[in-house]
């Protein structure tokens, strides 16, 4: 191959690589990944947190110190893990749920590794 021809089809690669992840940040994907949903307001005493469409739901709960917040996968077999910045996590799996009870007041971010736009919070109040 000459060098043109090397220079055009590197250039053409480029340009069809930036034309994918134009498409994808403007997509409902990439605006997911573009926001921090640990920006919304905590739904308080929501203590069961759903894994589904690739989202926490609620992303934001407020609790008081010893409650056992329940994460409960809903997202037609997908997996996912539930990953606290504090350390403690769940299995990568595609159906069941995993707890945690919080006893020390405090906020508690955590993620699915699996997804870098799934991430969620918990925000724990003394009673």
């Amino acid at each position: 191959m000459t060098r043109p021809r090397i220079r055009r089809a590197i250039a053409g690669s480029l340009v069809a690589s930036i034309a994918v992840i134009a498409g994808f940040l403007l997509s409902p994907w990439g605006d997911r990944f573009l926001q921090d949903p640990r920006n919304q307001d905590a739904v308080v005493g929501a203590s069961t947190i759903v894994l589904a469409d690739n989202w926490f739901d609620p992303p934001v709960s407020q609790v008081t110190t010893g409650t056992t917040v329940t994460f409960v996968w809903d997202d037609n077999g997908a997996v996912h893990d539930v990953a606290f910045d504090d350390g403690p996590s769940s299995a990568v799996i595609g159906e069941g749920t995993y707890t945690r009870t919080f006893t020390e007041p405090g906020t508690y971010d955590y993620t699915c590794t699996l997804h870098p736009f799934m991430d969620g919070r918990i925000v724990v109040t003394a009673p």
